[in-house]
């Protein structure tokens, strides 16, 4: 895998945990909101749940550091490989004109 696709690759999963930990953030403070709205969280209550929600959502989005970060190393070490002695030689003809 080229480092080209190999940055794609991580940045489309990174994107899709950050999509991942926003809503849960927003589902969670949503229905916390609405809890609180009806009376049924006191203000002090809610106010530490909020943080837990913030805690959960920021744990969440750490796991785009975590998981493929071995998977990664390894197609870096492959994608620089040496280059094969016949691409070598290719290229000695080019130039000499």
């Amino acid at each position: 895998m080229s480092k080209t696709a190999l940055a794609v690759d991580i940045s489309q999963r990174t994107v899709r945990v950050a999509e991942s930990s926003i809503w849960t953030g927003v589902l969670l403070s949503t229905g916390l909101l609405l809890a609180a709205t009806y009376g049924l969280v006191p203000a002090v209550a809610g106010a530490l749940l909020q943080e837990l929600v913030d805690l959960a959502t920021i744990l969440n989005a750490l796991r785009a550091l975590g998981e493929d970060r071995s998977n990664s190393a390894a197609a870096i070490t492959i994608s620089a490989a040496p280059v094969p002695r016949r691409v070598q030689n290719a290229d000695r003809g080019r130039g000499q004109g």
